[in-house]
């Protein structure tokens, strides 16, 4: 993540290349914006952002099934590996 100077240099650069009529993403200081986000200020209407747990849940959820997915994967190529290894070494020849 770059820092505002680093980001001040690269407008320059993209500025000096002809490219001052493109479009980019929308550009946030990060540390402000946690900042707001702890702060959690009510807006116009008196309303605040609450965190959504359900979705943290769910999502966490998620990725530990991915990860249990991806770890038995390893397990099964590991045991495949495994077998041809002593396929190979009981088949070879003493030289």
């Amino acid at each position: 993540m770059p820092t505002v100077r680093e980001l001040h240099e690269w407008v320059k650069n993209q500025l000096r290349t002809g490219k001052g009529d493109l479009h980019t993403n929308h550009v946030v200081i990060i540390e402000e914006e946690s900042k707001k986000r702890v702060e959690n200020v009510p807006d116009e209407q008196g309303k605040r952002k609450t965190d959504d747990l359900h979705g943290l849940l769910r999502c966490s959820g998620a990725a530990s099934g991915l990860q249990h997915q991806r770890k038995s994967k390893y397990r099964s190529r590991m045991k495949v590996l495994r077998r041809t290894v002593l396929l190979c070494s009981k088949t070879r020849t003493p030289t």
